[in-house]
């Protein structure tokens, strides 16, 4: 799963769709009261605005990078406004492998178009559980 996730107290969510022309898959401003999966009530501390990419699938992850940037306005200035007002941006990317040691790369383009939104990578990368060793917890070998 990836995700662009912005997160600031004076994050205005509909002021970053209008800049970015895209609705987001969730938002909330600080101090707005919602609901969450549970149902339980919550008060939001810091305002925030995500896009996820949607369903995990066989593309890899430059494409779905590509695919999520493309969804957005390619404005620098827009996207220099909206981080007027954003303590932390970033693209998440959950990372489920098939084998402990498998890679991947990303490409200087990609990374380039990254940098000038201001987007930090947050990778959060999982190996199969069959490919540890359930005493050591570590890689089998």
């Amino acid at each position: 799963m990836i995700s662009i996730q912005l997160w600031g107290a004076a994050l205005d969510p509909d002021d970053v769709t209008q800049k970015l022309g895209c609705l987001p898959s969730s938002a909330a401003k600080t101090g707005q009261k919602i609901t969450k999966a549970n149902g339980k009530k919550r008060v939001v501390k810091q305002g925030f605005w995500h896009l996820k990419y949607g369903e995990s699938d066989a593309v890899v992850l430059e494409e779905k990078i590509e695919l999520l940037l493309g969804k957005l306005d390619d404005d620098l200035e827009a996207w220099q406004a909206v981080m007027k007002n954003v303590d932390q941006a970033r693209l998440f990317c959950g990372l489920f492998l098939d084998k402990w040691n498998e890679g991947f790369s990303l490409t200087a383009s990609t990374l380039k178009k990254l940098s000038e939104r201001g987007l930090e990578i947050d990778f959060d990368i999982y190996s199969p559980t069959s490919s540890w060793d359930s005493e050591t917890s570590v890689p089998k070998t």
